[in-house]
């Protein structure tokens, strides 16, 4: 089993988690790890973990990597509308950046993808756009003009600071897309793995062969995973999940709400329904405090107490076993 070092572990770790690592990447540490990743044999071990892990490496451009965690991360349609904004931004007129000090206005932009993907409306493709480049790859920030006393009636223009590091991802986005079409098959072992960085957990009862893949290959995956020193397999009869030392405990109300509207699913609960039980849930454990909604939402799915399935309904995972909250705080604390 390769070797991997503690400047290897950041620059892996900083993939899994923001699927990118950049150049103008600020902390100490990472400047270090972006210096030692240009020798080649930390690339050497960093790419040998990687594919050994997952079957993938991390596409490089200018030093600028990028790290899509496996097929299927991108719809069809998204990845329409990442392209054409990738073709709109780079032939904006105000691409000039170091005139433009990096600001595009949405508007322009927004409208030239909507010329080359019709069967959507404006509002979805920036709905689209943000989830695709300011959520998940940080490449812009929204910024809003200062509004003044005066200007309250008028229609106020949006913009996008765009990252330096925009044209060099987007060249990587564009080699990894290509990469795909001739990608190797992945292993067994790698399925699994991909799987575990995905959703973190693995249901006996839903994903036969990924589940006797993982049974009978438990100790390697295992050690493949510890190499980084973050990531730690438990495996009980009916699940597996994938612990993160990383994250801080979670003590929060939200944490709560969320383990106990899991234990309420039952046999599912459609997507507009669940707002309402989270409400009474909340209501139950925190009667004079706010839970708010998304948190809990967003919580159910990253700790793989929930899945949300494709007709909308949502129901509850085998890991709910792990906890057990009981209904009898009434002080709001």
């Amino acid at each position: 089993m390769a070797v991997i070092k503690k400047t290897d572990r950041l620059i892996i770790n900083r993939l899994f988690d923001q699927e990118m690592f950049t150049t103008t990447a600020s902390a100490k540490q990472a400047q270090q790890a972006i210096l030692a990743y240009q020798r080649p044999d930390t690339q050497r071990r960093v790419n040998r973990y990687l594919t050994t892990l997952i079957g993938q490496v991390p596409m490089n451009f200018q030093d600028n990597l990028l790290l899509l965690s496996g097929p299927g991360r991108i719809s069809t349609i998204d990845l329409q509308i990442l392209l054409a904004t990738i073709k709109a931004v780079i032939n904006s007129p105000e691409q000039s950046l170091a005139d433009n000090e990096g600001l595009l206005a949405c508007q322009p932009i927004v409208t030239s993808v909507r010329s080359r993907v019709s069967q959507l409306e404006e509002r979805d493709i920036r709905k689209i756009i943000d989830a695709i480049f300011v959520d998940r790859f940080k490449l812009f920030k929204v910024r809003r003009p200062d509004i003044y006393d005066d200007e309250h009636d008028q229609e106020i223009e949006e913009y996008w600071d765009i990252s330096p590091d925009f044209l060099a991802e987007a060249q990587n986005i564009i080699m990894y897309l290509q990469s795909q079409t001739q990608s190797k098959p992945l292993t067994p072992v790698q399925q699994v793995n991909v799987y575990l960085l995905q959703h973190r957990a693995i249901d006996a009862s839903k994903h036969a062969q990924l589940w006797a893949t993982l049974q009978a290959n438990k100790v390697e995956i295992a050690m493949q995973w510890a190499q980084l020193e973050r990531f730690y397999l438990e495996c009980s009869d009916h699940y597996a999940m994938l612990l993160d030392a990383q994250r801080q405990p979670l003590k929060s109300r939200a944490f709560f709400v969320a383990v106990k509207v899991s234990q309420h699913l039952g046999d599912g609960v459609e997507d507009q329904q669940l707002n309402t039980l989270i409400q009474s849930t909340a209501a139950k454990l925190y009667p004079q405090v706010q839970v708010t909604n998304s948190d809990v939402r967003e919580l159910l799915l990253d700790l793989a107490l929930a899945k949300k399935t494709k007709a909308d309904y949502w129901r509850s995972r085998p890991m709910i076993t792990r906890f057990e909250i009981v209904e009898e705080n009434t002080d709001g604390e």
